[in-house]
This record gives C-alpha cells, structure tokens and sequence, in this order.
C-alpha cells in the first residue's frame, strides 16, 4: 500500500508542477536603454549609459550658449531586491530635463526606451529576462504667450508614454503565469498604494520650462497557476481508483 501511495502522489506532482507556491521573485537586474528619436532624420541628439546604469538622451541647442539643454535621464533601481505578488515596487527614476532649446534645429518628437529586468521567481534555477518597450512621446511646446492652456508663458513641456504591445508583460516559468504590469509614474501614499502624478493619465509627465522633474516608473506583478488539463484530472481519478481497488484487495485477502 506504501508503495501505491507513493507512485500516486509522484504523478500528481508530475501533473501539477512543482511551481504552485513560487509566487515571489528576485530582481536581479534592470538595465534600460534609450533608441533612435523621431521625427525620422533628426540627428541632433547624444544618448548613453552611464557606469551605474542609467540611461540618457539629450537634444537640440541650447537657447543661450553653454547653457543646458532638454533631455531625459532613466535610473533602474538598485538590485537586488525581492517583490511578491501584489506588490508595487520602482523600476527606477525617470528625469525630464526641460530647458529651452533654439528653433532649429529644433526637438525630438518621441522616443523608445527598452528596460529588460531579470528575475529569478523562488524556485526556480534560473534567471528570465523580462523585457519591455516603451514609446515616449514628447510635446517641445512653445515658449511664445498665447498658445499654451491658460497662456502661460513660457509653456510647460509634455511628455506621455505607451507601452509597446500593452502595459503587461507575461512570462511562463514552470506551472506559473507571472503578468507584469507598469503602473505609471507617481508615488507611494502612506499605505504603500501607487499614486500617480496625474490620476486620469497616469503616463503622463508635465515640467514646468527651466527645470528638472523626477518621478518614479512603478510596476507590480499578479501570478495564475496553469491549470491542469481535463485529461489530467482525469487520469488522477483513475489512479486514484485504481488504488482504492488495490487496498480493498488487500483487505480481502
């Protein structure tokens, strides 16, 4: 009877998978990297990753000479560091740099940013990449009276970004749908809920002309353990069966 108690709960493990309980993950890494702005052509502009690994891209002239000029700046958060489901932690800060610029050659109109942060989910004996691609769109608004909301002057910068393919990134790892998803930029409140800069568009940054914004990027994870399939219940009730069977043969004999 040992012996069918142990097969049976062998291949229900098979069955189920060994992941059922890893709902927790070490990110090990973020690493973000900005690509070619638009509008296409437009070759006034420098970008990098810095030592510490934060990414950078800065354009156009500066409105006075040697002045500083418009930019955005993305720091990943320090790694290691442990999230569980349901948590909302920082993939980094974002900076937007909004300083006035000469008309020609003129702004970028947009930009993508591309973050991979690797994870090892608990359990597991590996990291997985989780990437991500984000296309920044940024409004270089006038700095002349009468064209701004409002009319001030000058006018504050905009800048809204999407998510490549959704806001959600999924990842299959053993018998666990691990679904990420970027909140937006704000902060945390005092009970540890996201808050977003703006409620209604929480993608959207405003910075006032000559300064320097930051904000957190945030995200959180929900996990679903994969069903087993029909076919595999099933068989598990017929294994089952087959061992009720066994033991009232025993019995009998």
């Amino acid at each position: 009877m040992g012996k069918t108690k142990l097969t049976l709960a062998a291949m229900a493990a098979a069955f189920v998978g060994t992941g059922a309980t890893a709902t927790s993950v070490s990110i090990d890494s973020i690493t973000a990297n900005f690509g070619t702005p638009t509008p296409a052509g437009f070759t006034d502009f420098t970008t990098g990753v810095a030592a510490d690994g934060t990414a950078s891209i800065f354009w156009g002239e500066p409105a006075d000479t040697g002045g500083p000029i418009s930019g955005y700046q993305f720091a990943p958060n320090s790694t290691p560091f442990t999230a569980n489901a349901g948590d909302i932690r920082s993939l980094g800060t974002f900076t937007h740099f909004n300083f006035p610029i000469q008309a020609d050659p003129g702004s970028i109109t947009g930009v993508p940013l591309t973050f991979s942060f690797s994870g090892t989910p608990d359990g597991a004996t590996s990291a997985t990449s989780f990437p991500a691609t984000f296309n920044f769109e940024h409004d270089e608004t006038t700095n002349s009276g009468g064209l701004c909301p409002g009319d001030p002057v000058p006018c504050s910068d905009i800048v809204s970004f999407t998510a490549v393919g959704g806001a959600d990134e999924v990842v299959v790892v053993d018998d666990i749908i691990y679904t990420f998803t970027v909140l937006g930029f704000g902060e945390l409140d005092g009970s540890g809920d996201f808050d977003p800069l703006n409620p209604a568009e929480p993608f959207l940054f405003i910075t006032t002309e000559g300064e320097a914004n930051s904000t957190d990027l945030f995200f959180t994870y929900s996990t679903q353990v994969i069903p087993l399939p029909a076919a595999g219940w099933l068989m598990l009730a017929g294994l089952g069966a087959l061992g009720a069977v066994g033991r009232r043969r025993k019995k009998a004999a």
